[in-house]
């Protein structure tokens, strides 16, 4: 049997909620009150976000910088080899969240509600995928994810991840990152 015969089980990354919620980013000089919310499943082995890109005619420059904090005092390294607990971590077998904040080097962008961007997700793994999003409202938390009769609630900026395999733990407390099979908050 040849390869393009194969029924092959591959195994990707989908996207199961992506929001961006209106707002500005953030700079260097305030904070952003802008927020792109997501869930990916990922099926496979363990990986990384290795960049994520936000394009639309209302940006000056696409936004390819990401923070985990308002503040931009975290921006994303997305050239971090995998580790459970970064913030652009795809842990194995699994649905991983995010909640990233936009940030611009050198002046604020505005996310105006009601308008449509681009974005292009890469991955370590060598997939990648895009799409557009419609701009929501503000952010108001808590932020929620909903899918596959799960709820994942968010009252902070952090990444939260459900497996099936494990139960309730802390990966990185500090950054605010938990692992479970049921509904919780983080």
């Amino acid at each position: 049997m040849s390869r393009e015969d194969c029924d092959c089980n591959v195994k990707t990354v989908t996207a199961l909620s992506l929001t961006l919620y209106g707002g500005t980013s953030d700079s260097t000089s305030s904070y952003a009150t802008s927020l792109l919310a997501f869930a990916l499943s990922n099926p496979a082995s363990a990986t990384t976000i290795t960049s994520f890109t936000l394009t639309s005619f209302e940006l000056l420059s696409p936004i390819t910088q990401w923070s985990s904090t308002e503040d931009g005092k975290n921006l994303i390294n997305f050239n971090a080899p995998y580790f459970k607990g970064y913030a652009n971590a795809l842990n194995a077998s699994s649905v991983n969240t995010f909640l990233f904040y936009p940030f611009t080097q050198h002046s604020v962008e505005n996310i105006t509600e009601g308008e449509t961007f681009n974005y292009v997700i890469n991955f370590a793994n060598g997939q990648s995928f895009s799409g557009s999003l419609i701009s929501q409202g503000p952010p108001s938390y808590p932020i929620s994810f909903s899918f596959n009769n799960t709820s994942i609630v968010s009252s902070s900026s952090s990444s939260c991840t459900i497996s099936p395999y494990t139960s309730l733990e802390t990966a990185n407390s500090s950054q605010g990152i938990y692992t479970t099979m049921a509904t919780f908050s983080c």
